[in-house]
């Protein structure tokens, strides 16, 4: 559940991007409650199960671990922000929760995306080609 919630927390825009580049289908309608969006037609199962570290890591080309870390670099990079830059912790460094509790208003409109990230197969794919070099003849 870590993810849907917090998928359904980023802008539609941003999710639909993030759908188009891990090929997660919708299969539903977009239900709201009380001006909050409850489903998005998005099935958990699809979210959880294509969004896993490895095709993060894949899409992040990065070998975190960390689903937390994961999760907020690719909404980055898909948003063309820079991922956040992170001090190593140390097992002794208490980590102090953070909370907010101002509310937030988020105004969505419908864009164009003109230059669209790859999906993750096509990333697989550059990868590959990427490691595969020709052979020298040897003499």
């Amino acid at each position: 559940m870590f993810l849907y919630s917090h998928w359904l927390k980023l802008p539609i825009v941003t999710r639909h991007h993030i759908a188009r580049v891990f090929s997660i289908p919708k299969t539903g309608a977009t239900e709201v409650s009380d001006n909050q969006v409850v489903k998005d037609g998005y099935k958990i199962e699809d979210i959880e199960g294509r969004l896993t570290v490895d095709a993060l890591q894949i899409f992040l080309d990065t070998d975190e671990t960390n689903m937390k870390y994961l999760w907020e670099d690719m909404v980055a990079k898909v948003e063309g922000r820079a991922p956040t830059a992170r001090e190593p912790v140390s097992v002794q460094d208490p980590i102090e929760p953070q909370s907010s509790s101002a509310p937030v208003t988020v105004i969505v409109e419908e864009v164009e995306i003109i230059d669209p990230l790859p999906t993750l197969e096509e990333q697989k794919n550059q990868k590959t080609r990427r490691i595969r070099k020709p052979h020298g003849k040897k003499a």
